[in-house]
C-alpha cells in the first residue's frame, strides 16, 4: 500500500488498495460463471444463454452499485430483475439441495414438482411463477 503514488485521485487509491485486499478471491463474474457450470443441468429451460445472464447480472450490480450511468443500458429492466432474482434464487436453493447431499436427479424431480417451477409444454421451457 505505501508503493502506491501519494499523488493520484482518492477514487483510484481505493480501487487499488481493494485490488490488493481482495486480489486473492474470485470476481463474482468467475464465480457465477462457475455455478451456472456447475449446476447447468439443474437449470437447462430456466437459464437459456449462460454468458448472457452472467453478463446482464454483473452489469445490473455495478449498474445498482456504483450508479455507472454508463452501464443503464445493459443493466436489467424492474421485469427482467424480477425474473433474474428467482433465477438466482433458484441457482441458490439448487447450491443448498447439492450441499446437503442431494444427487442432480433428485433435484431435478423436487424442482419439476414445486409448482414455483414449473415446464410450459406450448412454449417448450420452464416458467418460473412469482407467487
Amino acid at each position: 500500500m505505501k508503493a502506491i503514488a501519494v499523488d493520484i485521485g482518492k477514487d483510484h487509491r481505493q480501487s487499488l488498495e481493494n485490488r490488493i485486499i481482495y486480489g486473492n478471491e474470485y470476481s463474482l463474474r468467475k464465480r457465477l460463471k462457475g455455478l451456472v457450470g456447475t449446476y447447468e443441468n439443474n437449470l437447462k429451460g430456466f437459464i437459456k444463454y449462460k454468458n448472457q445472464f452472467v453478463a446482464n447480472a454483473i452489469d445490473t450490480r455495478n449498474y445498482l452499485t456504483h450508479s455507472n450511468p454508463e452501464l443503464k443500458e445493459r443493466a436489467c429492466t424492474e421485469k427482467e430483475l424480477t425474473i433474474m432474482t428467482y433465477q438466482l434464487k433458484l441457482m441458490l436453493e439448487i447450491c443448498i439441495l447439492r450441499s446437503l447431499g442431494f444427487e442432480e436427479n433428485e433435484i431435478n424431480t423436487l424442482i419439476s414438482k414445486h409448482e414455483r417451477y414449473q415446464y410450459d409444454y406450448i412454449k417448450n421451457r420452464f416458467v418460473i411463477s412469482i407467487i
